[in-house]
């Protein structure tokens, strides 16, 4: 059997997802072990008669797997957990002494990572804590990266996501070892433990980052920053979406192409200093730990250090490297130090990048195997030779992307491709420029300029080309979100796809062999049809998930905090907006709103209904309708009520989309206006809000805004009457405020469950008051901040 190591360990993985899924989905757990059991059997199958014995002990592979995982998902934590689960239960303030791992900028101050060691051979616990002083300061303070700290304040767990598409701060922190956070009260330097050498990389990188500063523009600098040293925090926004939405996102990570580069550099230094080629590959593994280390160790830099390192040691050992061995065996390593790093998006993407390389060299080699390119001129063969090998890895790269973008990005960009042979084509000119404006900017200034131009001018490139793409119709696909058994089933169809193709390539290729002729047009003709079935199989999966998001038909009520906010995807494809807005919650329309749209595969807004410009009801809206060729979802008209007052909310959202509607308009056939009439005086705010009733076949949702129980009275006798929907719902007004929600208006409406859109506030919303006429009517109530985002399903 080949490769035996990569089967075992594919083994060890699915045996510890196995035990992972079993409290979540027995199904997919039973599903794994079954696959564990044919990839067992196959391989079995291939075996010579004597090796057979081995196939007992591929299955035990998976059986330590599982035993891995129960160890550490399953079994009591150790003791250090469970006094901070007591901590957490009675949110008790304590003291701890911590080890700093990190610490990053934020908006309001800083973010650290922090580590207690649980003993030998334990795991370590980490938290992350948010303090209001800027890492400088903290630095100034003594408190930096390396050293221990004394902190006080109360533990809780990291919460989780409570809307559709939300980033899940838990999910994400759980991936890279961190399950508390510490609300920080005091905080001071501590002589405890420590780590010179971490303590001088962090120095170290601290340097390179003020020469950065110094030798380019902010926006430069931020991506410099971001790509050689790892440092985030003055990217800007703007910047890190242009690029995650043309699929480029990749060259801000410290990954492959960074280490490869990094690792040539140093050995031809070291052949320059006459250094055996042996004891070189021995340092460069070195070296490339203490940068992995200076630089944060990303899932992506721990993948590509470690199978560099793999690769470094076979030659030491006098064996031969092999891409998919080091790569399970870097993978191995990665989820033996952290077993939850394996649901990390990070390490999925990293992974499946890898993936894409093998598939390219497997391919390119079968059918270019012989091939010297004789008939093309001798002065663009390497050129020819590139380009070929180019298209093949980007489109492998990404096929085996696409499944993974749709379930964790909800978008796919369909120009990846070209973006990125563009991209990457300058990327190795780009990054040793920036290595060589770190190494000598700090001595000569002058020396540097035309390395700092040449650099400047390709981000320049970068950014254009991006905002130019982002222009062109269908550039990116907005899928929506799949579930993980469509992944599943996804990468089934590659595998089999590309075992077709390559079986297909190899008897070609076998033909030509035997008849001894070698046409390389015949092989080239091979290599497109390979490239296009690639990008056929891509398109199918993104528009298999934009139709797959299409037969979901639901509404919203979004957890915004202290506000409103609620989507619909109706029955007849269109989507709608009714208010989005926060007074307790920063950004979001970039944070909530926007991810929320895209989970559900809506890349396009039918119309906005705006009940009143409070900021609690339209700050979303205003981000959304800011950055929609950014973002690319197109905002197509925005609803108020007639006669809304004019404010600055308002004037932020003034276009040629804006209609004022009034009593008795019946929008799209679905949105009927109960209030206002137009001709009411202009009195508060709130009384002038929108008030909608939308209904669509068994279901209708009355929208109230802000109204009072006097607007309520008003409206009572419009909703009399009424044909009565099977479900009646309720979005209660003005977050269940006391002066709300009157009986009388209630017992009219009758509704079977009421929604009330509540936050962290100080007017003590929703009153006991409102919830006891509420509860009077028999409706249900759901509470957005109890129960995060309500979605009825139609």
């Amino acid at each position: 059997m080949r490769r035996p190591l990569l089967v075992a360990g594919a083994l060890f993985i699915l045996g510890e997802i196995a035990v992972h899924e079993i409290p979540e989905n027995i199904y997919y757990s039973a599903g794994l072990t079954l696959s564990a059991v044919l990839i067992a059997y196959i391989s079995n199958r291939r075996m010579h008669e004597s090796h057979k014995s081995i196939n007992l002990l591929l299955f035990l592979c998976f059986i330590s797997g599982a035993f891995w995982g129960y160890s550490y998902y399953h079994l009591g934590r150790n003791e250090i957990e469970k006094m901070l689960e007591g901590c957490v239960s009675q949110e008790e303030r304590v003291r701890l002494n911590l080890y700093v791992s990190d610490i990053n900028k934020t908006a309001s101050g800083s973010k650290m990572l922090l580590k207690k060691d649980s003993g030998f051979m334990k795991e370590p616990v980490f938290f992350i804590s948010y303090v209001q002083t800027e890492p400088d300061e903290l630095m100034n303070s003594g408190i930096e990266i390396g050293r221990s700290v004394s902190i006080e304040g109360c533990i809780s767990h990291i919460e989780g996501s409570t809307n559709p598409g939300q980033f899940d701060m838990k999910y994400y922190y759980m991936g890279e070892g961190v399950r508390y956070q510490i609300k920080c009260t005091q905080i001071n330097s501590s002589s405890e433990r420590v780590n010179y050498i971490i303590l001088y990389l962090m120095r170290i990188r601290r340097y390179a980052a003020d020469i950065i500063d110094k030798c380019y523009a902010p926006e430069d600098a931020g991506i410099i920053k971001t790509m050689l040293l790892g440092i985030r925090d003055d990217i800007s926004d703007e910047t890190t979406i242009l690029f995650q939405r043309n699929g480029v996102a990749h060259i801000l990570a410290i990954s492959g192409l960074h280490i490869a580069l990094l690792s040539s550099f140093i050995e031809s230094l070291l052949k320059l200093m006459s250094v055996s080629k042996r004891k070189s590959k021995i340092l460069v593994i070195l070296i490339l730990i203490l940068y992995g280390i200076m630089t944060g160790f990303s899932h992506a830099t721990v993948r590509a250090v470690l199978m560099l390192g793999i690769s470094k040691l076979a030659f030491v050992f006098r064996r031969t490297p092999d891409l998919p061995t080091s790569m399970m065996e870097a993978l191995l390593i990665m989820i033996m130090i952290s077993p939850d790093s394996i649901f990390s998006t990070g390490m999925l993407m990293s992974y499946a990048a890898v993936l894409g390389v093998w598939t390219e060299s497997i391919f390119y080699n079968t059918v270019f195997m012989r091939e010297r390119f004789d008939k093309v001129p001798e002065r663009v063969r390497p050129v020819i030779k590139k380009l070929i090998g180019s298209v093949v890895l980007s489109v492998s790269i990404e096929l085996w992307m696409t499944p993974i973008l749709m379930m964790t990005m909800y978008e796919v960009p369909l120009f990846s491709l070209v973006v990125n042979l563009l991209v990457t084509g300058l990327l190795t000119v780009l990054i040793c420029c920036a290595f060589v404006v770190i190494i000598i900017g700090g001595v000569n200034t002058f020396v540097i300029k035309p390395f700092v131009y040449i650099s400047a001018r390709i981000l320049w490139c970068y950014r254009e080309l991006c905002r130019q793409m982002l222009n062109f119709p269908f550039s990116v696909i907005v899928t929506g979100h799949i579930e993980v058994w469509q992944v599943v089933i996804m990468y089934a169809v590659i595998i089999t796809f590309l075992l077709i193709c390559y079986r297909f390539m190899q008897r070609k290729t076998a033909i030509e062999s035997l008849t001894g002729r070698y046409y390389l047009k015949w092989k080239m003709k091979l290599m497109v049809f390979y490239v296009f079935m690639c990008i056929a199989l891509s398109f199918g999966m993104t528009f298999y998930g934009k139709l797959y998001s299409l037969q979901k038909n639901q509404i919203v009520f979004l957890d915004v905090g202290q506000g409103d906010g609620s989507i619909i995807r109706s029955k007849n494809g269109r989507n709608y907006i009714v208010d989005c807005g926060s007074s307790s919650k920063n950004s979001v329309g970039r944070y909530t709103l926007i991810p929320a749209l895209k989970y559900y595969g809506m890349d396009h807004v039918d119309a906005v209904f705006i009940s009143h410009t409070d900021t609690d009801h339209v700050s979303g809206i205003i981000e959304l309708v800011n950055s929609q060729i950014l973002q690319g979802i197109d905002v197509r008209k925005v609803i108020i009520a007639d006669g809304t007052v004019e404010d600055d909310n308002l004037k932020k959202l003034e276009s040629e989309y804006i209609i004022e509607a009034k009593k008795g308009e019946l929008i799209d056939g679905c949105f009927e206006v109960i209030y206002p009439s137009g001709g009411e005086e202009k009195i508060d705010k709130n009384d002038m809000s929108l008030v909608l009733l939308y209904k669509e076949n068994d279901v209708e949702v009355l929208y109230t805004g802000d109204i009072s129980g006097e607007v309520e009275g008003r409206i009572d006798d419009t909703l009399k009457n009424r044909d009565r929907a099977k479900l009646r719902i309720l979005k209660c007004s003005h977050h269940g405020s006391r002066y709300s929600s009157t009986e009388d208006f209630l017992e009219t409406y009758k509704p079977d469950v009421t929604v009330i859109s509540v936050g962290q506030n100080n007017y003590g919303h929703p009153t006991r008051e409102a919830m006891e006429r509420i509860k009077r009517t028999g409706s249900v109530i759901y509470r957005t901040d109890e129960k995060g985002a309500v979605i009825i399903r139609e």
